[in-house]
């Protein structure tokens, strides 16, 4: 079936079968496509604003360049989907099958992927920003270059504990030059993540950084109290004016880098002192340390 770029405003789809229906840049705004079958259909930038895609079959379709802002998507199967470059603003995702989904570069601002499993994802350059990825599972997503400002990536710390969610799960995710600036990261899990030139700033990381890779992250005032950072790398990073108290930093590698401001040192909430764990720690000539050290901490310095 041919549509290419006809204009179906208005009409009704609901249950049709439009399995490999060619519908590139066809006008579907607001139609009811609930429970159609669209398998392999090819609805590269069509207009599906408003659209009710409701339990709608989009397996293996292609979706590329798509505007699907504020579709309804609830119990849809996009798995296999290619939606590299679509909107998909303030879309609800929690119901939506996205088993080997292609969203390289796709618009998710504000949208709804809490609980969501996008472990092995493609999301490079994807637009993440104010998106609720609480408990989600990103394990080994590809997310090189994604805007994540403001995303709330919180786990069950700091507010969450009556909810029980799991942190996001971003275990061996790509995460170079993402901007995470103000997201809440606390629970989440960034084991071997790669979080190259990302920007972390203000952000709350009460987070597994395990072996992670921050090399040159921009980490300013950010809060990664009773974080778990052992083995990771932050040379030339920036951790002026950081939170850092009961923050286990054994092992990890910050030559070059800067802690200037950044509070290794204080109490808790008792008035009981705390200090960072920083022993097996690499520095060199260019570390820039703050006035207050741990008590206890060893150093390997490098030139």
């Amino acid at each position: 079936m041919n549509l290419y770029g006809r204009d179906l405003h208005g009409l009704s789809f609901k249950g049709a079968m439009l399995n490999r229906a060619f519908l590139r840049h066809a006008v579907l705004q607001g139609n009811d496509l609930s429970g159609a079958d669209l398998y392999g259909a090819d609805l590269q930038g069509a207009n599906l604003v408003h659209a009710n895609l409701t339990n709608a079959n989009l397996l293996g379709a292609n979706l590329r360049g798509a505007n699907l802002t504020r579709a309804t998507l609830d119990g849809a199967n996009l798995s296999g989907a290619d939606l590299t470059g679509a909107t998909l603003t303030r879309v609800d995702l929690t119901q939506v099958n996205l088993t080997a989904v292609i969203m390289n570069k796709v618009r998710l601002v504000g949208a709804a992927l809490w609980g969501v499993d996008l472990s092995g994802a493609q999301l490079q350059g994807a637009n993440l920003a104010g998106a609720n990825l609480v408990g989600a599972n990103l394990s080994g997503a590809n997310l090189a270059g994604a805007d994540l400002a403001g995303a709330d990536l919180a786990g069950t710390a700091r507010g969450r504990q009556n909810r029980g969610e799991p942190g996001a799960n971003l275990s061996g995710a790509d995460l170079r030059s993402s901007n995470f600036q103000g997201a809440d990261l606390s629970g989440a899990r960034l084991r071997g993540a790669n979080l190259t030139r990302a920007t972390l700033i203000a952000a709350d990381i009460h987070a597994e950084l395990l072996g992670a890779d921050l090399t040159q992250a921009d980490l300013r005032d950010a809060n990664l109290s009773e974080a778990i950072i052992s083995g990771a790398k932050l040379d030339r990073a920036s951790l002026s004016n950081a939170q850092l108290t009961h923050t286990r930093l054994n092992g990890v590698s910050l030559l070059g880098t800067d802690l200037r401001g950044a509070i290794l040192v204080g109490t808790d909430k008792e008035g009981r002192p705390t200090q960072a764990s920083m022993h097996g720690v690499r520095a060199n000539g260019q570390t820039q340390w703050p006035l207050t050290m741990p008590s206890s901490m060893t150093i390997q310095h490098d030139e």
